[in-house]
């Protein structure tokens, strides 16, 4: 059975969000919510642990919606 390219890079996004989405949590749990800043020639920004939790979290669920949508929807 043939997998369209586009289910088998939402599952690769899933199963990456979800292993930062676990490494996130565990480092939550343990250190608390800290803020990171970046400043050099490349980049700029900073980020906190809870911030990296939500963002592979909404990357594991829109992941998921598009291999349901890819499963369900009419062809």
């Amino acid at each position: 059975m043939k997998l369209s390219m586009l289910v088998i890079a939402s599952v690769l996004t899933g199963a990456v969000g979800l292993i930062m989405g676990a490494t996130a949590v565990y480092r939550w749990l343990t250190e608390g919510d800290k803020v990171v800043c970046v400043a050099n020639e490349f980049s700029f920004g900073c980020s906190t642990t809870l911030g990296w939790v939500l963002s592979s979290s909404a990357a594991v669920v829109l992941a998921i919606a598009v291999c349901v949508w890819e499963r369900f929807h009419d062809h």
